[in-house]
């Protein structure tokens, strides 16, 4: 509520709230396009899974 609030106060005539969560979004495999092996990523040696689940808002 308190971004509403925050969005109406700026004025904001559309706000979108998005949630997810790392098992709505992929599968936790670490082989094929599920595993991120690119040597300059900080995300080098991890799966998608990994990264969506530190990087959602709960």
């Amino acid at each position: 509520m308190k971004i509403a609030e925050a969005a109406y106060k700026a004025r904001v005539h559309t706000l979108k709230l998005q949630t997810y969560t790392a098992d709505t979004i992929t599968i936790n495999e670490r082989y094929g396009n599920f595993a991120i092996n690119h040597s300059k990523s900080l995300w080098d040696g991890k799966t998608l899974h990994e990264q969506y689940e530190q990087a959602y808002t709960p």
